[in-house]
């Protein structure tokens, strides 16, 4: 697969969600939550000499047309990660971190995107943080918003879309441990 690029003009400027929300375990330890120590209020203080795992991450915001400016994880308070590979028998993966609040999932063209992934065979998870050091909460929707979808009922797509959001809200928080700290099998699903 070809190196995705950003796209001209998707420059994080002042954005620096990532730096916060994403946990790292390759080239740094940072847990999720947790500001990176070299995030400034300006970027990143070691921009020319930043890690190999920083160069590479691009959220979908920088690189895929149809999550336009409006879309901006630091406008949007959406932060959303894109598998292009099939998983789990869908054609890739979207996830999306309402790392703000959980009703920016139902904010502007978000419940359109969602509806229009979910009826191409996109894999959607949404996803939202629990408290600084924890692992983030996720589900995969495809199942239980398929029907909604398929015959546009928004109102079971809405009702569906507020249950999602209160059980991500009540997960029970897991911390994230470094590398060197995992125990055999961790964050597998048993």
């Amino acid at each position: 697969m070809a190196k995705i690029e950003a796209l001209p003009g998707r420059e994080c400027g002042a954005c620096n969600i990532c730096c916060t929300v994403k946990p790292i375990s390759v080239d740094i330890v940072k847990a999720p939550g947790i500001t990176c120590q070299h995030c400034t209020a300006e970027g990143c203080a070691i921009y020319e000499t930043r890690w190999d795992v920083c160069i590479g991450y691009l959220c979908g915001w920088k690189w895929a047309p149809f999550l336009g400016e409006d879309l901006r994880p630091d406008k949007s308070g959406l932060l959303f990660d894109i598998e292009q590979n099939p998983v789990d028998g869908y054609i890739g993966e979207v996830t999306i971190l309402a790392f703000r609040d959980g009703q920016d999932f139902s904010k502007g063209r978000v419940p359109d995107l969602i509806s229009g992934l979910v009826r191409r065979g996109v894999s959607v998870q949404l996803s939202r943080p629990g408290p600084p050091g924890m692992l983030h909460a996720k589900t995969r929707i495809n199942p239980g918003f398929a029907l909604a979808v398929e015959t546009g009922d928004w109102k079971d797509f809405f009702r569906q879309l507020r249950r999602v959001v209160e059980t991500l809200e009540a997960h029970e928080w897991e911390p994230f441990l470094p590398p060197d700290q995992r125990p055999p099998n961790w964050g597998l699903a048993g």
